[in-house]
């Protein structure tokens, strides 16, 4: 059975690229830039073949990829070695692949996807010559905590799952046409997937709610969308969260201590991500840095740039300036 170590960079090119491959060893350095570090192998003593596309639009890393039978493997010695806390949609668009994380085990055909962790060990399996869409994005950009999606990794969504059909198309034609958006189109196009995948995330977990009624469940859910709702609030606070709930503010530090940070944690990340989307918004680039923070509750400006620098690594203004060149760029393609 051939076999190699996979090593993966962040994938960093604005621009489609494109390599096709004969050997597992060619297909490890064709997708070195696609996943986390993993272990590939292939029972084929003809080694294996595959072709993939891959591009990064406003930190969502694209990646459609097409080879023959495989084995992918990311061990707990791997997570160990080479951590991410990054995850992958996974969409398969032929054939038939199979992934196996925290206990579930996901058998996908064309037009299913499902979400894996590379801060935890996965396995997927390719019996025959596949398609597959990949779409690798930081757990920042994600609303829920990673203990409430652990929930749910690994679990087949389709196409007759509601918004999950909306979701799969959006991303199969993202895919598809990867290589003719570019600036703020490409941008807007990465904010809504990541969009749609927050949501399918929760209409998952609030049909597993339905399926087992467990009452803190639903509370969990209940008090991170009361939070989300009223982030421009600064006088929001866990006395707040607990007074809009009928609990107690030791019931709502209990919540958050199980999802593993704190009340307070949780609400200024919220916040910030808030004001990062809207910094690349075009529809408020218009507005200042201040104002974006105020209306994210955030009043005072030095706490707000310190907090932001120290979340993302990069001030709030070069994040906008970043957004106005792209911004430019567009203008002087048209």
């Amino acid at each position: 059975m051939a076999h190699s170590v996979l090593a993966v960079d962040d994938p960093q090119s604005e621009r489609t690229r494109t390599v096709a491959t004969r050997t597992v060893d060619e297909w490890q350095a064709a997708v070195s830039n696609v996943g986390a570090s993993s272990i590939v192998r292939t029972g084929q003593s003809d080694g294996l073949t595959g072709q993939l596309r891959t591009r990064t639009m406003s930190g969502v890393h694209i990646s459609e990829l097409s080879a023959t039978a495989q084995f992918v493997d990311r061990t707990a010695r791997l997570v160990e070695l080479h951590d991410s806390r990054d995850y992958i949609v996974h969409v398969q668009t032929r054939g038939s692949g199979r992934i196996m994380q925290d206990g579930r085990d996901a058998l996908l055909t064309p037009a299913e996807f499902a979400v894996y962790d590379l801060h935890r060990p996965v396995s997927l399996t390719f019996e025959g010559p596949f398609t597959c869409l990949s779409l690798r994005f930081s757990g920042d950009m994600l609303e829920l905590p990673r203990p409430l999606i652990a929930q749910i990794t690994a679990t087949k969504v389709s196409e007759d799952d509601g918004v999950a059909g909306v979701a799969a198309a959006f991303f199969v034609a993202l895919g598809i046409r990867m290589g003719n958006v570019s600036g703020r189109a490409g941008m807007s196009l990465a904010r809504n997937a990541v969009d749609l995948v927050n949501t399918v995330l929760r209409d998952q977990l609030d049909a597993t709610a339905r399926a087992v009624p467990i009452r803190r469940g639903v509370l969990v859910r209940e008090v991170l969308n009361y939070i989300d709702a009223n982030l421009g609030d600064p006088e929001l606070s866990p006395s707040a969260v607990a007074s809009a709930h009928f609990i107690s503010t030791r019931h709502v530090h209990a919540i958050f201590r199980d999802l593993g940070v704190t009340v307070s944690e949780w609400i200024l990340r919220r916040r910030l991500e808030q004001c990062r989307r809207e910094l690349t918004d075009p529809r408020t680039m218009g507005d200042s840095v201040a104002s974006i923070a105020a209306k994210a509750g955030m009043s005072s400006a030095s706490y707000f740039s310190q907090a932001f620098r120290r979340h993302f690594g990069e001030s709030a203004t070069e994040v906008r300036n970043q957004a106005v060149v792209i911004r430019s760029m567009d203008r002087d393609r048209l």
